[in-house]
Formats: C-alpha cells, sequence, structure tokens
C-alpha cells in the first residue's frame, strides 16, 4: 500500500493487521513521521492476547510536551 503524503493535511491514519495469542486483528493506527519508536495502548495489547502488567521492564516515556510519568512496559 502506497499513501501519498501531505504535511497540510493532518494526522495520517492507516489500517493495519496485528496478530496475538488471541488472534488477529484489524486496527486503525496513527502514523507520526516524527517518532522513533512505536507503541500500542494497553488496551490493545490485551484484546492481542498480551499481559503488558507481567513484563517487568519499564522506561519512561518522552512525548512533545516533555516527559511523561507514564512508564511503558519494554517487551
Amino acid at each position: 500500500m502506497i499513501v501519498q503524503f501531505d504535511p497540510d493535511f493532518g494526522l495520517v491514519i492507516l489500517q493495519a493487521r496485528a496478530h496475538g495469542p488471541a488472534g488477529d486483528f484489524t486496527l486503525r493506527l496513527a502514523l507520526d513521521t516524527g517518532a522513533t519508536i512505536s507503541t500500542l495502548n494497553w488496551e490493545v495489547a490485551i484484546l492481542l492476547g498480551y499481559d503488558p502488567a507481567g513484563v517487568p521492564d519499564r522506561v519512561r516515556m518522552t512525548t512533545a510536551g516533555g516527559y511523561s510519568w507514564t512508564f511503558a512496559p519494554v517487551p
């Protein structure tokens, strides 16, 4: 799939397939062209059959507004 990028258009939303122990799902994802990593929210990870709370390692996330006090699991 090829999507033409237009910086004046706004948020880029893509449809993607995600696979996990609980099955396959179609998701709508926002493409952040300035991001260095990708993340999924916990509800999506749980829906896919993963347990983010069971991952012992965490990393503090940096957002456009600075550091977030939300810690994300690192697989």
